[in-house]
Parts: C-alpha cells; sequence; structure tokens
C-alpha cells in the first residue's frame, strides 16, 4: 500500500541536529540529493521524539550589512561602533522610526509597518520587540487597542491584579509565550518546566493535552484562592492568545537587529546605504529603490571611479560612490587589481598611467570601455568619446614600448627621457561622438540606472510651461487625468483571451520612480509604435479610484522628441475627453446611487389571508431580506375580498424595487397584486 509512505524528501534550509553520541546510534542518515552532507532520515517532530535537539541557525544578510557598515565608519571617520552593545535610548534612531523612514530597516520597511511606527510613536526599546511580535497575523487585531493604551486612551484592565506587573510593558495584552509562562506559574503554581509544557501545548493545538491544563489551571488557581470564574476566563484568553504567541527571546534579538539597522540608518546614513546596495548589487529593483531612499535623504549617489571605487558601495562624506563590481561585464578579480595597485603606488593619474600600471593584468580594451562608458575616467577631464577612442593607440604603444624593453632596445626617446605617454597628454579630435542621450543610455545599460543624469533633462526647455506630472503627486489624491514626460523602461506584450486583441502592459519611468500600467487594445493599436524601451514619451494617464484602490491607464501618448503644438494640443484634447468620460461615468453611478437610495417609489402587495399559509409568510420574509433597500412596503391585507388592514414595513427593513423582487413575489401562494406606487 503507498497510502501514508513518504513521496519525496526535503531539507531544512537551517536545521542543525545536536547530539552528544555519534548521531548514528539514535537516528538513521543518509546522504542529501543536493550537497555532500549528511542528513537525518527522520523528520522534525520524531528526530526530537528520539531525544536530538534540533537548532534552527537562520542566515540573515543584515548581520553582513550591519557589518559592513561598522567596517565602513571605521575605515572612513577612525570611530569603532560596537553594535552588539549600542545605547538603547537614541533619540535620532526613534526619530527616524516615529516619522516612518524606515525603508532599509530590518522587519521594519513595509508601508503598514511604517505606517505603524508614526501611530504608535516608539519611545522604548521594548516597544520596537512588541511591534514585531505583534505585527503577524492573528496578533494585528490587537494593535489597535495597543496604540490606544500606549496613548492613555483605552485604560490597561487586567482579569487579576497579579498579571499587571506582567503585562505591564505591553500595555496589558498578551505578546509573548513567556507571558503566558508566568501567568500560568504566578496563578496556579506551576513550574517554568509545567509552564513550558502548556506553551507548547498552545503552541501545537494539543486539544487532549489542552483539556487536561485546563484542569490543572483552574485547580490551581482556585487552590491560591482565585475565583473557579475568573481562572477559566484567563485560561480562555491565554488559550485564544496562543494561536499567534509569539517567542519573546526571538522577538528580543529581532528588535534589537531592527534598532541597530535603524541606529546607523539614523546616524551614519551613508554608511548603511552603501552597506545595503553591496548587499543587494545583483538585484536592480532593490538597487533602484535604495537609489531613490538616498535622493529622498539628499545622499548624492556618485558615479563608478579608478581613484575612488572599491569592489563594493562606499561611503564619502554626503555621497555613496558606486561599485566597480557592479559595473556590467567588469569582473570582481580585475577591479581587487584596480584597487591593489591603487593602493601600493597611489591613484591614476591619467588613462594612458592607468592602462600602463595594469597592463600585465590583461584588462582588455572593451571592459576599459566599460569603465570608460559609467564615468570611471571622468577625472581626466577628457570626454568619454575621446577617451573611448584613446584606449588602442594607448595599448599598442605600451605593448611596443614593453616589447623593446624586453628586447634591450634604446630609443631616441628614451635617451631625450621623453615618455611614450606624452604622445596622450592631449585628447584626439573625436570621430563619431556619440549624443548626451546615447551616452546616458550607454551608462544606464552598464549600471542598470542613470547617475550622472537623465535623457528627461535634455528636454526641460521642450516641455517647460507644459503639464509636467510627477509619478509621485500621481499616487495621491482622488481620481483624474494627467500628462507626464516619462521614459518607457519595460513593454509586456499580452492577448486578451475572448477577443484575440492585443494589449501592453508598460512601465514607465520618471529618473528612479516606476508606473506600470496598461495599454488597452484600443490605446494599444493606436499608439503601439512608441511602445520601445528606452523611447521617450509624452503620455496622459488616467487615474480611477474604487475602494479606495488607485487604477492606472494610459490612455494617449506620443514621442517627446517629435512633440509639437498640434501633438499639445492633441494631449490637451486627449485629457478632456478623459475627463469627461470620468464625470459621465460618475454620474451614471451616482444616478444608479439615487435611484436606489433617494427612490421615492413604495410597494404595495395585496394579500389574502384566506390561502396564506405559515410557510408564505416566512417566504415574503426571506424574499424582502434579499432586497435590503429604502422603499417602503405596505402588505394590504384581505379575507374574503374584505380588506381588513395595512401592515407597513419601511426603512430599515425596506426593499430595493426591481423586476425580479415583484416577479418573484407575485408567484407566492396567497399574493394577489403586487404594484409599485408613488409616495
Amino acid at each position: 500500500c503507498l497510502e501514508g509512505a513518504i513521496r519525496n524528501t526535503g531539507i531544512h534550509a537551517a536545521g542543525v541536529i545536536v547530539c552528544r553520541d555519534p548521531i548514528m546510534q539514535h537516528t538513521p542518515l543518509c546522504a542529501s540529493k543536493d550537497a555532500q552532507m549528511a542528513v537525518t532520515q527522520y523528520s522534525m517532530k520524531p528526530v526530537e521524539a528520539v531525544g536530538m535537539l534540533k537548532i534552527d541557525f537562520l542566515g540573515l544578510k543584515t548581520l553582513t550589512s550591519i557589518q559592513k557598515a561598522a567596517a565602513s565608519v571605521k575605515r572612513r571617520l577612525g570611530k569603532h561602533i560596537d553594535w552588539v552593545n549600542l545605547p538603547l535610548d537614541d533619540k535620532p534612531t526613534f526619530d527616524l522610526l516615529n516619522h516612518g523612514k524606515a525603508l532599509g530597516v530590518f522587519q521594519f520597511e513595509s508601508g503598514g509597518m511604517r505606517d505603524l511606527m508614526t501611530k504608535l510613536h516608539i519611545d522604548r526599546f521594548e516597544e520596537i520587540v512588541a511591534v514585531g511580535a505583534l505585527y503577524r497575523p492573528g496578533p494585528m487585531e490587537m494593535i489597535p487597542s495597543f496604540i490606544e493604551r500606549k496613548h492613555g486612551r483605552e485604560d490597561a484592565q487586567q482579569d487579576h491584579p497579579w498579571m499587571t506587573d506582567i503585562l505591564s510593558e505591553t500595555y496589558g495584552i498578551m505578546v509573548y509565550q513567556e507571558q503566558v509562562m508566568q501567568i500560568a506559574s504566578r496563578l496556579a503554581g506551576y513550574t517554568l518546566g509545567e509552564g513550558d509544557v502548556l506553551r507548547r501545548a498552545m503552541g501545537k493545538k494539543d486539544a487532549r493535552e489542552m483539556a487536561n491544563q485546563r484542569v490543572k489551571f483552574c485547580q490551581g488557581a482556585e487552590a491560591r484562592g482565585i475565583d473557579e470564574k475568573v481562572a477559566a476566563s484567563i485560561f480562555d484568553k491565554m488559550e485564544r492568545f496562543a494561536s499567534y504567541g509569539f517567542n519573546k527571546s526571538h522577538a528580543a534579538a529581532y528588535g534589537y537587529l531592527s534598532y541597530v539597522t535603524a541606529y546607523f540608518k539614523a546616524n551614519y546614513p551613508e554608511e548603511w546605504m552603501a552597506a545595503l546596495m553591496t548587499c543587494d548589487r545583483d538585484d536592480t529593483s532593490k538597487v533602484a529603490k535604495f537609489i531613490h531612499e538616498c535622493e529622498q535623504m539628499k545622499i548624492a549617489i556618485l558615479p563608478p571611479d579608478v581613484n575612488e571605487a572599491y569592489a563594493e558601495f562606499a561611503a564619502v562624506k554626503g555621497a555613496v560612490r558606486f561599485a566597480m563590481s557592479a559595473v556590467r561585464g567588469v569582473g570582481l578579480g580585475i577591479v581587487e587589481a584596480i584597487v591593489e595597485e591603487r593602493e601600493k603606488k597611489g591613484a591614476y593619474t591619467s588613462l594612458f598611467n592607468f592602462l600602463e600600471r595594469l597592463s600585465s593584468k590583461k584588462i582588455g580594451k572593451k571592459m576599459v570601455e566599460y569603465l570608460v562608458d559609467v564615468g570611471a575616467f571622468d577625472f581626466t577631464n577628457w570626454s568619454r568619446d575621446a577617451l573611448r577612442q584613446s584606449i588602442e593607440p594607448m595599448q599598442i604603444a605600451i605593448e611596443r614600448r614593453q616589447k623593446e624593453k624586453k628586447a634591450g632596445i634604446i630609443t631616441m626617446f628614451s635617451l631625450m627621457e621623453d615618455e611614450p605617454q606624452d604622445t596622450f597628454d592631449t585628447p584626439p579630435e573625436v570621430q563619431n561622438a556619440l549624443s548626451e542621450e546615447e551616452r546616458l543610455l550607454k551608462e544606464k545599460e552598464l549600471l542598470g540606472f542613470f547617475l550622472t543624469g537623465h535623457p528627461l533633462d535634455l528636454y526641460r526647455d521642450k516641455i517647460k510651461g507644459l503639464e509636467n506630472a510627477s509619478f509621485e503627486s500621481m499616487g495621491s489624491g482622488g481620481p483624474g487625468a494627467f500628462c507626464a514626460p516619462c521614459m518607457i523602461e519595460k513593454v509586456q506584450t499580452k492577448v486578451l483571451q475572448r477577443s484575440g486583441s492585443k494589449f501592453a502592459i508598460v512601465t514607465f519611468a520618471q529618473e528612479s520612480q516606476f508606473l506600470e500600467v496598461p495599454l488597452w487594445p484600443q490605446v494599444y493599436e493606436r499608439y503601439g509604435e512608441f511602445l520601445r524601451e528606452g523611447k521617450l514619451v509624452y503620455a496622459l494617464f488616467r487615474i480611477d479610484v474604487e475602494n479606495e484602490e488607485r487604477r492606472f491607464s494610459c490612455r494617449w501618448l506620443t514621442d517627446l522628441e517629435h512633440l509639437d503644438e498640434m501633438a499639445v494640443s492633441e494631449a490637451k484634447e486627449a485629457k478632456k475627453l478623459t475627463l469627461k468620460e470620468q464625470r459621465r461615468v460618475k454620474k451614471k453611478e451616482s444616478d444608479k446611487e439615487a435611484n436606489v437610495l433617494g427612490s421615492k417609489d413604495s410597494l404595495e402587495i395585496e394579500v389574502d389571508l384566506a390561502s396564506l399559509r405559515a410557510s408564505k409568510v416566512l417566504q415574503l420574509k426571506k424574499l424582502f431580506r434579499s432586497a435590503p433597500g429604502p422603499s417602503s412596503v405596505y402588505l394590504r391585507l384581505y379575507f374574503e375580498k374584505q380588506e381588513l388592514s395595512t401592515l407597513a414595513i419601511s426603512a430599515p427593513w425596506g426593499v430595493e424595487i426591481t423586476n425580479f423582487l415583484t416577479q418573484s413575489l407575485e408567484k407566492v401562494q396567497g399574493v394577489k397584486k403586487v404594484s409599485s406606487v408613488s409616495d
């Protein structure tokens, strides 16, 4: 029988088994299918059942970021940061968190968490720990009370006075598993070992063990003079809490990491942002996010420089220097050779000096071109075109000189004590120079970002006086339509399944801000020719808001390079039509709402009591409940054609009058007539 058999095996990413004896005496082993290491054949629970200690060693990239930031502070400022023993009352750290500036802060990066910080206004390390434990599915429902109690707007009432000091740091709310153990110890006489058994039973939702623990807890509490009902109520709360209870030691460790990362960002922002970008240098989306954060913090991002850059992002005063190893096509080995030579013999004085000193490292022409194109030799004050054009002649001259020196050939230049680099003292006349836009696009191709400028900057004069909305401003406010210059970052062409029509999901960019919007078939068919990555456009975006959710779409666009008066007029007309369409849709929705909520009609139902049964009365009630609304209902009660009385049913128990409702009512046995009457 295959039922219940193991289908496939998996390995815990961080689980380590600790045993004082040779481990094979307690559990069978096997070889890992993905790595050369021994693993237990027992899974998590059985391996604990045979007496093994299982520990999860979680690898956190955050620790690497902290170490790099501390090393950078030591290197640049000469200060040793003992980050393991930081003071826990640093005001700049709390200010940073309370202003919601927590991007790059461990566990506090999400929008919800940042919003929580601004509302709570943290002023103690213990609150950082508590928030980290509460901000998870389940305990999140306690966050509003936590905030209200912190600010004194809600009383922290306890079921028993003995619980007050245990729950004081969390404002009377159970947050940690250790608090459950302390309550059980104080109120019911549990030992700490017995308290841990209770905690485990709660965490694993062991119904049988929980029933035993309830009896034990209530008996222990009663023996200490606590009322049985109070004890049962406390146990119920503990049991409910257990579904989300968090381990305080875990929460404190993670909370401390949150504090440390916030401390570095608040006090050493350049070092911290450089460390974050180094650890995520292979993820361009994250680096872009950090670059945008640097812009918000007034920290400049400097391009790579062979005299100042390293293999990692480096902090300088008021700025972060881009890492040479983050340049596409430039290997780590070459970067290390560049830095090593620079630290041994000093800064490079020119491109020729650089090539000559590193000629033994066999740096290829292409790699040097990449460094030129990202600005690594801008310190020479030569144009990048002149530098690129000089690489090959310089390499040829250096190679020839080295061959002659090796062969012992004495040249006229050496007798005159002239150096061959004198030939390259001045930049050559440039042929086939790149345009400024091409230069910036090449920079982006190699770095993943625009650092020394943006192609949109070239059109500032052209769009001066025109509507120039930013994506950031479009992200707030109500519905509307906005025109904005931007660059097409990414295009995904798709097909609607029902109609087979093509549409596109396009990512538009404004420097470090991005907006992903659809171009629906009609718009795609008309403007599809402009949808190329790297294309600069002037676009009209429509914003609709429904249930507090913002939806964007692109309704019109044109080539920014050829933007003229006719195109501007077309953009204005498209915006008018879009706003008019929005108003029409809004009016239609308002009219519909008015028809439903502001109806002046009422419903009259003639009922013959002679043929009406109790089951039919329930059927009428069900129909009324199925169509709630503001219209009153009048039941005219007849018996043998004689009207006896009228029963009125009005809001909030009224109905919305629809054809479906009236037809359904007419089918009920005993109902003679249904009609709508104006009030």
